[in-house]
């Protein structure tokens, strides 16, 4: 998309958040009367937002609305770009074809704005992302390469036909027996990863892919963010700017154990808990911990 239409639906996406959700679509269809796809691209984003698990949550809204750094038909290292099929705060997930071996994969590049004057953060994400592509498990996306091509940092991924947990559970809570079923798998690639020294630490809906026969798959083993050290008493003053009118934490936060909400030392317990209130929310379609603000939320957590 060309960079002034990206302009457009930043300019728009945040006018139109600003509007009670019950005029947003009226709003939206008064300011933009002529072009369907600004539209529609606005109002993808109001719906992703609007999920408890989004991935708007957990990056910055002008890396969101930046326009893809990779197009389709774009050739990166060997690559062919077929389509973007995620953003998130580690960077852009791309369908892609390899050329040399034809068949279709998952191509996650890493933003490199996210380490803009970090080179120690680069490297050991990468580091990170090697010792996970040596995890094999049938309930983990493979890892088939870690490369760098056109400036970029990339990974080579199994490319993965479903869709993520986040997304089946818009539709309502799943069958107990279905989330027994996916509890089993989970349970059982946290188990291969632990005891290999991993701990993930951000099992939520959005890191769980469901294949269109039903099987889990494990998404960003080594990858996710460290949660810098943070304590209940100074929660308010530093995350002020995730805070909704409503006290809804931004991020996965909600997904996190005590521990890692507060910085302390972790270990594959942590991912224990945050499979619990995954689970949880897949059997009830809520979360286990209510509270009038994100404060309360993490109290009741530890309790």
């Amino acid at each position: 998309m060309q960079a002034e239409i990206w302009k457009r639906v930043e300019e728009l996406f945040l006018a139109v958040k600003d509007q009670p959700p019950t005029k947003r679509p009226e709003y939206l269809k008064q300011a933009c009367p002529d072009d369907a796809q600004i539209r529609a691209e606005v109002q993808s984003l109001l719906d992703a937002e609007s999920s408890p698990n989004s991935f708007l949550n957990s990056a910055p809204i002008s890396m969101l609305l930046h326009p893809p750094v990779l197009a389709p038909g774009q050739d990166l290292g060997g690559f062919e770009i077929l389509e973007l099929i995620g953003k998130g705060g580690m960077g852009e997930v791309y369908r892609a074809r390899d050329a040399r071996l034809n068949r279709e994969v998952a191509i996650k590049v890493l933003v490199h704005a996210l380490w803009e004057g970090d080179e120690r953060t680069r490297k050991r994400l990468m580091e990170e992302a090697r010792a996970a592509s040596a995890l094999s498990h049938p309930n983990v996306v493979t890892v088939h390469a870690i490369q760098q091509a056109g400036g970029l940092s990339f990974l080579v991924m199994e490319y993965i036909d479903g869709e993520t947990l986040s997304t089946r559970l818009r539709r309502g809570p799943m069958e107990f027996r279905q989330v027994v079923e996916l509890g089993i798998q989970v349970a059982d690639a946290l188990a291969a990863a632990h005891a290999r020294g991993m701990v993930h630490r951000d099992i939520k809906p959005g890191n769980i892919m469901i294949t269109c026969r039903g099987a889990a798959k494990v998404l960003d083993f080594g990858l996710s963010k460290r949660t810098p050290g943070l304590s209940l008493a100074t929660l308010d003053t530093t995350l002020t700017a995730s805070l909704s009118s409503s006290g809804v934490i931004a991020g996965t936060l909600l997904f996190m154990s005590p521990e890692q909400a507060c910085g302390e030392p972790l270990d594959g317990r942590s991912d224990i808990f945050s499979l619990g209130v995954v689970l949880y929310q897949a059997a009830t379609g809520k979360l286990p911990y209510q509270g009038a603000n994100t404060l309360s939320v993490l109290h009741e957590s530890r309790a």
